[in-house]
């Protein structure tokens, strides 16, 4: 249905046009569109199953070119080892690497801070992130454990990062195994 047609990965770039496959956020569906708001007069898409079915309607807002519901970003940011530094970085790169592979999910890159900085903001990989998150790159950040973020006693600053991420359709998994869910196949 897309053959032959460019998509941008970029949410805010991407217009989908007819016969193209769309994810809409809102209903968690893949649909084929099968009229624009100018057939119709409204301000969102049609939309229908790809095999067929009952259609629905979506404003482009929701809406996302399949490939970047699977992206990922891959952000790790731990407290290095003493005698070997590099070990706890590995060891958490190599975790949400399997973690994407095992939930299918497509890696747009690996990004590292150092450990220290308890605001995120305040960190040029999680700024990153949030670049990603933005410009409808990634559906989905994968880190190790919450404290990746931020640390617990500033648990405040992870929560308002999450909503933020969140309110882009963006989500966070953890790739640590008694955090990791398994249900996201």
């Amino acid at each position: 249905m897309t053959e032959g047609r460019t998509t941008h990965v970029s949410a805010t770039a991407w217009r989908p046009q007819r016969g193209d496959l769309a994810y809409d956020i809102g209903s968690s569906r893949v649909g084929v569109v099968t009229a624009l708001p100018e057939d119709t007069g409204t301000a969102t898409h049609q939309l229908t199953p790809e095999g067929g079915g009952s259609g629905w309607t979506a404003p482009l807002g929701r809406l996302r070119p399949p490939a970047a519901v699977r992206a990922a970003a891959l952000y790790v940011c731990v407290q290095r080892g003493g005698l070997q530094p590099h070990l706890p970085v590995e060891r958490a790169e190599e975790e949400g690497r399997n973690f994407a592979d095992r939930h299918g999910l497509s890696l747009v890159e690996t990004i590292t801070d150092p450990f220290g900085q308890p605001d995120p903001r305040l960190r040029e990989g999680w700024l990153r992130v949030r670049e990603h998150a933005e410009a409808g790159r990634v559906a989905t950040v994968i880190v190790r454990w919450p404290a990746a973020i931020s640390p617990e006693h500033s648990h405040e600053l992870r929560a308002h990062e999450i909503a933020w991420l969140k309110d882009r359709a963006t989500t966070v998994r953890y790739s640590w195994p008694p955090l990791a869910d398994p249900g996201m196949g």
